[in-house]
């Protein structure tokens, strides 16, 4: 029957199930027509058979190869997608939708990837809640996907909120971020560094020991330990408390610590020693490098206390950063006895013989008391007989006078104090008479200025020069106020 067509009028079977060929592999029929079903278990795709489904499937399905050789129904792919939640997938879809202008889908052949760009501001994102119902769209104030969520007006952490190495910022109006607590709450921070200005309203509580740390190195430390408030400034270095100034002036001396008010006054005191202390209140003077230094181009003074005795310190007018040349000016030991080391005082003597002759014929001689017994502050002069007055005050003056070679005729005679504001007499006598040799004290108080003089005059008439000055005589001196 090559090339032949025949015809069939009655049924064309088998003589059993599954038996006959129909053509061979080299003797293909060219084409089959049939007009109604072909029931097969299989089908050829070139020399593959493939083995069908027995059912029709369901609803969307499509064949689908299961790479033995056998066509299966499956649900239709969702073009190579998986959609996933944190690494958990989603029912597949056959879709997924990007709605508003503003969301742009692009393909990328050459990564086999789906690009999405939410590109302008006013853009919308969906949001399915996990059973199953939809939000409001969640607006998008800026490009910047997530850069701002507004429309949720009461958001919600479900865990930790990881900054990841950013900031919490404002939108850049000099705007605040408030954190409020709920009624009596509070907020808890276990660690807070601050940089920058910072503005604090409202109450902050910190419990016993809880350190406020000052400084980028942790420099100082402000905290109560449950009894006293504790500030340390020497946590790291040797830094100082400065109040009302910005411009340290107190002291880099290991072992003390400072507090400066204003520009110039300091309190200082040792940091760890716990007995023999040491506590300074200081104007315009430092400690530095073991020195006591001017602040400033002015007078310094101090305030020392030490083992339970207290002493003052003065220096005049010195430069800035100059050395402090005081003294000790008042002491004050444990015991309450009071010492003035710099209170300007004198005692000088007459030495053997230096005041011989000096009177008798109404010589009005200024006695020189030559010898030094002390003079603090050197305001005695011992070649002038002249006292001057360092500072204005009351000054003690105290004399006595010997006096040897008085003639029976002499009178009118005396022994007085003259200072540039007046003075005293010490003895005087207009009889004649006069033993021949005496001894004449005398004391006064007198009201002296800086720069006043005071000095010992001895006064005898009507003889000849023979009069002398003896060395038990002495003329000293003391400011008492």
């Amino acid at each position: 029957m090559a090339n032949k067509a025949f015809v069939v009028k009655h049924g064309l079977n088998p003589s059993t199930d599954n038996s006959v060929d129909l053509g061979t592999s080299t003797l293909e029929f060219q084409n089959l027509y049939i007009d109604g079903t072909a029931f097969l278990d299989a089908i050829g795709f070139g020399s593959v058979a493939m083995t069908l489904p027995t059912g029709h499937g369901t609803n969307g399905q499509v064949l689908k190869s299961n790479g033995s050789n056998a066509l299966t129904w499956e649900d239709a792919s969702t073009g190579g997608h998986t959609i996933q939640e944190e690494g958990s997938s989603l029912t597949q879809r056959t879709k997924l939708n990007f709605i508003g202008a503003s969301i742009t889908a692009t393909d990328d052949s050459h990564n086999d990837a789906t690009k999405i760009t939410v590109t302008a501001t006013g853009a919308s994102l969906p949001v399915t809640r996990s059973d199953g119902s939809t939000s409001d769209p969640i607006a998008l104030t800026s490009a910047a996907l997530g850069e701002s969520l507004v429309s949720d007006t009461s958001p919600q952490l479900g865990g930790n909120l990881d900054v990841n190495g950013q900031s919490i910022v404002s939108d850049g109006s000099n705007e605040n971020i408030p954190i409020t607590p709920h009624g009596t709450g509070s907020v808890v921070i276990s660690k807070l560094s601050v940089s920058g200005t910072s503005a604090i309203s409202g109450d902050m509580t910190f419990v016993d020991n809880a350190k406020v740390t000052l400084g980028t190195g942790g420099d100082a430390d402000l905290y109560f330990d449950g009894t006293n408030t504790v500030l340390n400034t020497k946590v790291s270095g040797n830094g100082n408390l400065l109040i009302g100034q910005a411009t340290d002036a107190g002291t880099d001396q290991a072992g003390y610590t400072a507090v400066q008010l204003g520009k110039t006054g300091l309190l200082m005191a040792t940091t760890s020693a716990t007995s023999n202390t040491e506590t300074m209140l200081c104007d315009n003077v430092y400690l530095s490098g073991g020195a006591w230094k001017h602040i400033n181009t002015d007078e310094a003074s101090y305030i020392y206390q030490n083992s339970g005795t207290m002493r003052f310190y003065t220096a005049a007018s010195a430069s800035a950063d100059a050395s402090f040349n005081g003294g000790t000016r008042m002491l004050i030991a444990a015991d309450g006895a009071v010492t003035l080391p710099s209170q300007p005082l004198f005692n000088a003597s007459v030495s053997y013989n230096s005041q011989s002759n000096v009177t008798g014929d109404a010589t009005n001689h200024t006695i020189v008391f030559d010898t030094e017994a002390f003079d603090r502050g050197a305001d005695y002069n011992t070649s002038t007989g002249v006292f001057t007055a360092p500072v204005t005050g009351m000054y003690q003056l105290s004399v006595s006078v010997q006096w040897m070679g008085v003639t029976s005729g002499m009178n009118d005679s005396s022994v007085g104090v003259v200072t540039s504001n007046g003075g005293f007499t010490v003895w005087q006598d207009s009889a004649s008479g006069i033993s021949p040799n005496m001894t004449h004290n005398g004391t006064m108080l007198e009201d002296m200025d800086a720069g006043d003089t005071a000095s010992v005059t001895i006064d005898f008439r009507n003889g000849s020069k023979v009069v002398d000055v003896w060395t038990a005589s002495q003329f000293s001196g003391v400011l008492v106020a």
